[in-house]
């Protein structure tokens, strides 16, 4: 312990991402004497580097710490009952996510992180200023001083792993799909798709509607006498005929996601492309 005497040195407990601390500490560039402790790392600095400590500290919570604590968060109390298909991988996939999103600037306000990190930094100067020798649980730092930010993160996370699992659903159906193509031999038609807001209609090259009575009735009897969604019945037509190639004539303003036309671009990949804004969508659109 030789050059510790007189020296601002702490211990700093983390029992949410102590290997993460370390390397953090390590790779920020701060003059710091590091080393392991039980489940705390030892450090010293001089008064100069005191901000400089700081501010790693808090970057280590706004970051490595947050995504580590949403993932536990995830395996302790989601995944038995909300999100029990999601993989380890998707489940550190949505922490990492959900913490960019923090960070993002979406509205006029400051992101979220942004508006915690004065929190913080003005808690840990306080709280390694008191003593020349401080036992600081850093852990304890964020949860009990940014309670509310946690749990306004924790509510992030939730609507990214509800949106990976839509995605892996919609994925899925995808799939369903293009498997279901692979048993129709490819003909040699081309078929125009034409999408609004509202609509979804399809055409041959010379503008005859596309239309399959045998499909229109099968999809009425498996409805039981329901009104048949359109984008349901011309993606069985699409799948059915199996066209060489789909031109997909693309007019909608706020389609939710995943629309018609991204859909039929997943399924048929290299068979579908878009026109351009060709002449029929101009005159189309004049009229809508």
């Amino acid at each position: 312990m030789k050059g510790w005497m007189n020296v601002p040195r702490a211990t700093l407990l983390c029992e949410t991402a102590l290997p993460q601390l370390k390397h953090h500490l390590r790779n920020r560039g701060v003059r710091v004497t590091a080393y392991s402790i039980g489940q705390g790392v030892a450090v010293q600095w001089s008064d100069a580097q005191m901000p400089q400590l700081v501010e790693t500290l808090t970057a280590f919570l706004t970051q490595e710490w947050l995504v580590s604590y949403l993932q536990q968060q995830v395996y302790k109390h989601m995944t038995r009952d909300l999100w029990p298909e999601l993989k380890t991988q998707q489940v550190n996939y949505a922490a990492q996510l959900t913490v960019h999103g923090l960070s993002r600037q979406l509205t006029e306000s400051l992101p979220p992180i942004q508006q915690v990190i004065p929190t913080l930094e003005q808690t840990l100067t306080s709280l390694l200023a008191e003593q020349e020798v401080a036992i600081l649980s850093v852990d304890a730092v964020i949860q009990f001083r940014a309670h509310a930010f946690l749990q306004q993160a924790q509510v992030a996370l939730q609507e990214v792993l509800r949106q990976l699992e839509e995605d892996q659903e919609y994925q899925a159906f995808v799939d369903h799909l293009r498997e279901k193509m692979t048993t129709q031999p490819p003909s040699t038609q081309e078929i125009h798709v034409f999408c609004t807001d509202t609509q979804v209609w399809l055409c041959y090259p010379g503008g005859q509607l596309v239309q399959d009575e045998e499909i229109l009735r099968a999809a009425q009897w498996a409805s039981d006498g329901a009104e048949v969604h359109p984008e349901d019945l011309a993606m069985s037509i699409l799948v059915t005929h199996s066209p060489t190639h789909i031109v997909i004539h693309d007019m909608t303003q706020s389609a939710p996601w995943p629309s018609f036309a991204e859909t039929v671009e997943r399924v048929f990949l290299q068979r579908a492309s878009r026109c351009g804004h060709c002449s029929w969508c101009q005159d189309l659109e004049g009229g809508l």
